[in-house]
């Protein structure tokens, strides 16, 4: 009976002294910055920079919901390294590699997920920008 209460004790410490690598290797964005210009169309502007380090997976994305009539484009996105290639179709199985230095729209149920890869792990700056048109009586809902 010692014998399995030693082995328990010894796999929950193990497991606890493991916990920590765990938690260092998972993606932790420190800031987010949103501009928004407002144009006299009613077309707006936005701009995002997000800093953070960026250990695990293959991309970042955000969805943008509660479209209604309006349309989301335009969407650029830069990193310390320059500007990333648009794709017309966003492929989220696509690997690693297949997504270094590309962005697109994934659409999703009332509008879309603004994606980019990685492309290099560690500490980044992203810059996304998109314009938002359309219908001014729609009511968009930015969350993430």
């Amino acid at each position: 009976m010692k014998k399995i209460r030693f082995l328990a004790l010894l796999m929950v410490t193990a497991l606890l002294l493991a916990f920590p690598s765990f938690a260092a290797a998972a993606n932790q964005v420190d800031e987010i910055t949103v501009d928004v210009r407002l144009d006299t169309d009613g077309s707006a502007y936005v701009q995002q920079v997000w800093n953070g380090v960026f250990d695990e997976g293959t991309e970042c994305y955000f969805p943008v919901t509660n479209l209604g009539d309006m349309t989301l484009s335009d969407l650029r996105v830069t990193d310390a390294n320059g500007t990333y290639a648009v794709l017309d179709a966003w492929d989220t199985g696509a690997s690693f590699e297949e997504k270094s230095r590309k962005c697109g729209l994934n659409p999703v149920d009332g509008g879309s997920e603004v994606c980019w890869g990685i492309s290099k792990y560690g500490e980044n700056r992203y810059a996304v920008e998109y314009r938002i048109e359309g219908d001014s009586d729609s009511t968009v809902n930015q969350s993430g």
